[in-house]
């Protein structure tokens, strides 16, 4: 076996030093040139703050501890009597497709960076926050709020709206949503609970001509 002839070790070695540039990674600035492009990035966002698991955690945590457990239209009907049913967290008086847009609105008029990860975390801190309003529905009761065939007043909501009013109150009053807040509060005032009619006992009765000559149901019990 031949041995490798190896250079002894010497503490004279040269030295050489080699300098790399700094890389910075920026993202191309966000550019909405229409209400059409304005639209599809706030509904990413909105969709990536539902989609979260903070989100899904946070939700989840107010219907467990903090007596949202209850639904705002029904009192009666809680998890805790019917295990089965399906609370949803409602967004109250803004969506949170609004609550998106108001934020972004505030990031563009302070020239923050704007993408779907700054808006999306800023989503969740002022939901952590308690300062968006939220009521718990059942998953019916939800659905009818959202197509316009139930309405919840604006005192059923606790202090978690009125602490986002004061915190976008500039974007607010500038933007379309004044108008929504305006009327919502207005029907508010006037608002009785039996106005949501959709939600009212209806008994119905089946008055059959042929009901006489209908085939006896089996008496099982002989």
């Amino acid at each position: 076996m031949r041995i490798p002839l190896i250079e002894p070790y010497s503490e004279g070695a040269p030295e050489e030093t080699i300098y790399l540039p700094k890389e910075v990674y920026e993202r191309d600035p966000l550019l909405l040139t229409n209400d059409k492009e304005k639209t599809r990035f706030i509904k990413s966002v909105e969709k990536m703050v539902r989609g979260s698991y903070e989100y899904k955690e946070y939700i989840s945590y107010l219907i467990k501890t903090q007596e949202m457990n209850v639904c705002s239209a029904f009192p009666g009907l809680s998890k805790e009597l019917v295990r089965t049913i399906k609370l949803e967290i409602h967004h109250e008086p803004f969506t949170l497709y609004d609550i998106v847009f108001l934020i972004y609105t505030r990031f563009l008029n302070e020239g923050r960076k704007i993408n779907v990860y700054t808006l999306a975390d800023e989503t969740l801190r002022t939901h952590f926050r308690g300062r968006v309003g939220l009521l718990p529905l059942s998953k019916t009761v939800h659905e009818l709020v959202h197509v316009g065939k139930v309405f919840l007043p604006l005192q059923y909501l606790d202090d978690g709206f009125l602490e986002f009013f004061k915190d976008y109150k500039l974007e607010i009053e500038n933007s379309p949503l004044k108008g929504v807040l305006e009327k919502k509060l207005e029907i508010s005032k006037t608002f009785n609970f039996k106005s949501n009619s959709v939600l009212q006992k209806k008994y119905i009765y089946i008055n059959a001509e042929d009901y006489d000559n209908m085939v006896q149901p089996f008496d099982l019990t002989r």
